[in-house]
């Protein structure tokens, strides 16, 4: 399920305090004081130096300091999850000591940069709670006031996503492995892309020229004969081809395609880059591939095959998104890529399914050794620093940050299939310490929970639902050009004359558009790449057809495929009783909808991008932000 468009955790706790408080209200009132009594909350925070609040309860405790003073009191505390979809998790935390002893004892708990925190929220009488402790203090600050009381505050954030901080050694550990060399020497492996060398020559075993072609190791690497190159049999014997190389006559790795899977890399680039880079408060954090989904539209596949090849297809078909070269005119020459005929044969190893999964799409060894992690001077590739610490010292091993990796890898593969395939990091919901790549824009079919603000749901305090036209569409209609592009209504959505004017239909506006690039993207996988040997103009050209059909696509599909689509200005905020559950992505809507927003087909639903705990004075508020996205109707 997408973390864009999902069912909350909180929707069986929201839906069970609905009922109580309906209950409430039936004549027999079974459940009358549970909806009507709001129960007291507890927050405690923790570090290896102490607790917030502090738990003693006696006189003695509370006096027999050398001020006579109480302690500690902790005056609130805000957990906050949102920004950088849904990564950042902060918690922010005011206390006041009222003594001086006391400022002492607590400020080297919790003033100090870098310390764990661990959190615990829930019920005095039971019920909902959560806990987290994974957070690190970054900031803090403190005065003393009029009254002589130390007023103190700091701010922690989750950890997991600071990998993406980790500076990385381009040079990995992978301990005494070789790879062949020109056919016969050895080499030491010391990046990602030779690793994948190694693993693709049986273990470095066999040259490159003996690697049998459309082959798989390790259900991870796959070997193709390289469609634009000559090989051994064209011309000259495999041994004569190895004399070649080692002579200097004949590049290596001419011969032979080289990918490995998604999933494969990130597991590469997490234990043999990220592991060894992490500081000791970073132990355990780990960067897993979790980017399964299906393809929304099927005609597109990846316009640079020689970089990149998405799943999909079935053993037999003709075309798919990994078939260059299925013409006629052009199929089974030396040019052609047929992945697909594969894909079934190769079963869990490698690609497969009609549908595809994103966690088996193939990235070649030419991309990962040259962009991702090499010295390419094409613009947007990896750009490693290399530092001195002092005059006339050898530099130190070139580092990269972890996000620059993955940013480069994403966006990449964003433009390769034209925007249909967007990857991104998430921390994992269920697990803190692990952060996940994930396919941030799979359509999913999910269940809301409704805010009913009117009748009551025995839950919601707030409910604000706010339109805010763009300055651009306000500025339009003043000077009558009829309104920006995203300036939609509802009526023009949904094909309805909606105003004096006749509105325009972007769908069949559109159809033209997307019958010719559909036309197009046939062309070019099936014939004109293949023969023009994956040449970067006919690439480039692909990438625009891709590019066209999923920017035309209908309203209905681009809601599944963009979470940028917010067709209506409208954001949602809702406060509640105190509830776990909520996350970034989470669907949600409420009864105090206008009933003009809606259309045929589709409808106005709100995504979360923020969630707040906010824990004072024994209560617990949530507050949720979000933003109107289309959903298809049905």
């Amino acid at each position: 399920m997408s973390i864009f468009q999902r069912t909350s955790g909180a929707l069986k706790t929201f839906q069970k305090r609905k009922k109580e408080y309906q209950d409430s209200h039936a004549p027999d009132g079974t459940n009358y004081h549970l909806s009507k009594t709001r129960k007291n909350a507890y927050v405690t925070l923790s570090t290896s130096g102490g607790t917030l609040p502090t738990q003693e309860n006696t006189y003695d405790d509370l006096y027999s300091n050398a001020e006579g003073k109480p302690d500690v009191i902790l005056d609130s505390v805000t957990i906050t999850e949102g920004s950088d979809f849904g990564m950042l998790r902060t918690v922010e935390a005011q206390f006041t000591c009222l003594s001086r002893d006391a400022f002492n004892r607590y400020s080297k708990a919790f003033l100090r940069p870098g310390e764990k925190l661990s959190v615990k929220v829930g019920y005095v009488a039971g019920g909902d709670s959560f806990s987290d402790d994974d957070y690190q203090i970054c900031k803090f600050n403190y005065e003393l006031d009029d009254k002589n009381r130390y007023k103190c505050g700091f701010k922690a954030y989750g950890a997991t996503p600071f990998i993406n901080e980790v500076e990385l050694s381009t040079m990995g550990s992978f301990g005494s492995a070789t790879v062949k060399v020109n056919g016969f020497s050895d080499s030491p492996v010391t990046t990602v892309a030779q690793y994948m060398k190694y693993v693709a020559q049986g273990n470095g075993i066999l040259a490159n020229v003996d690697i049998p072609g459309w082959t798989v190791r390790d259900k991870a690497v796959v070997i193709v004969d390289n469609p634009s190159a000559w090989t051994p049999t064209n011309m000259f014997s495999k041994k004569l081809h190895k004399i070649l190389q080692s002579i200097g006559l004949i590049a290596d790795d001419q011969s032979k395609l080289m990918y490995c899977t998604l999933e494969w890399l990130i597991d590469v680039i997490n234990d043999r880059l990220i592991k060894p880079n992490l500081e000791a408060n970073m132990k355990g954090r780990t960067l897993k591939c979790k980017a399964k989904g299906d393809h929304t539209i099927q005609q597109i596949g990846s316009a640079y095959p020689l970089s990149f090849v998405l799943p999909g297809g079935s053993k037999g078909s003709k075309g798919g998104p990994g078939h260059y070269g299925s013409h006629s005119d052009h199929s089974g020459t030396a040019e052609e890529l047929n992945f697909t005929a594969r894909a079934s044969s190769w079963g869990g190893k490698c690609i497969s399914g009609a549908s595809g999964n994103y966690n088996k799409m193939l990235i070649s060894y030419t991309y990962v050794a040259s962009k991702l992690f090499g010295t390419s001077k094409e613009k947007g590739s990896v750009k490693a620093t290399e530092k001195s610490t002092s005059e006339g010292k050898k530099k130190d091993t070139p580092k990269v940050k972890v996000s620059q990796v993955l940013d480069t890898l994403f966006n990449d593969i964003f433009a390769a299939t034209g925007g249909l395939v967007q990857l991104a990091t998430q921390e994992n919901p269920a697990n803190s310490k692990e952060l996940l790549v994930i396919a941030r824009n799979q359509g999913t079919k999910c269940k809301e929970l409704v805010f009913d603000p009117i009748n009551g749901d025995g839950s919601t305090r707030k409910c604000v639902v706010k339109c805010d036209i763009p300055a651009n569409d306000a500025y339009a209609v003043a000077n009558g050009s009829g309104g920006g592009k995203s300036g939609y209504t509802a009526d023009e959505i949904a094909g309805r004359k909606g105003t004096k004017k006749k509105p325009i239909d972007a769908n069949k506006k559109a159809a033209s558009q997307i019958s010719k690039a559909k036309s197009n993207i046939r062309k070019y996988m099936e014939y004109n790449l293949s023969a023009s040997e994956f040449a970067n103009e006919d690439c480039d050209a692909l990438a625009a057809c891709f590019k066209l059909l999923v920017e035309k696509a209908s309203k209905k599909q681009q809601v599944e495929m963009s979470i940028d689509d917010h067709i209506w200005p409208l954001e949602l905020s809702v406060e509640v009783d105190g509830m776990k559950g909520f996350r970034f992505g989470d669907v949600i809507n409420t009864t105090f909808m206008p009933s003009n927003f809606k259309g045929k087909g589709i409808k106005p639903s709100f995504v979360v991008l923020e969630v707040q705990h906010v824990i004072s004075g024994n209560d617990w508020v949530t507050k949720l932000t979000s933003q109107c996205h289309l959903l298809n109707a049905s």
